[in-house]
């Protein structure tokens, strides 16, 4: 597991897990605005200037999932699945102190269900890799084409 793009550890270690996420929430962040486009499967993306350069990355998630694991210490169990990045890339960079905005189309396949579907808007500083804002939306509020 990373939290905030700088603290890694063994992701079954919950202790270690609480501890970092406690740390990462007293560090600023910069806010994200996400709302649906104007036109059909794009999102509306502001922010204001970052504390640093930074890469701008949108993922699609889904919700609801679930797989008949066929080996290891979990063999023969149905384990469900959240938040699974369907979708990562990058739309765009956002300069230190400087307002961003950005309208990137949804690429949305067939099979993924609206109704599961989040989108998630995250600033990465462009040299530590350090997660320096984010933003989340579910996509069953936007008008998503298929």
């Amino acid at each position: 597991m990373i939290v905030d793009g700088k603290t890694g550890f063994v992701g079954s270690d919950s202790q270690k897990a609480l501890q970092a996420i406690s740390e990462a929430a007293k560090t600023p962040k910069t806010a994200v605005d996400l709302r649906c486009g104007g036109a059909p499967s794009t999102l509306l993306v502001r922010t204001d200037g970052p504390a640093a350069d930074a890469d701008v990355a949108l993922a699609i998630g889904e919700n609801g999932l679930q797989s008949n694991v066929t080996r290891g210490e979990n063999r023969g169990r149905l384990m469900a699945h959240a938040g699974v990045a369907r979708h990562i890339a990058v739309i765009g960079r956002a300069k230190k102190r400087q307002r961003f905005s950005a309208q990137p189309r949804l690429a949305i396949e067939k099979g993924w269900r609206r109704e599961n579907l989040s989108a998630v808007v995250f600033l990465q500083d462009r040299t530590s890799r350090r997660i320096l804002g984010a933003g989340h939306i579910a996509l069953s509020a936007c008008a998503v084409n298929y």
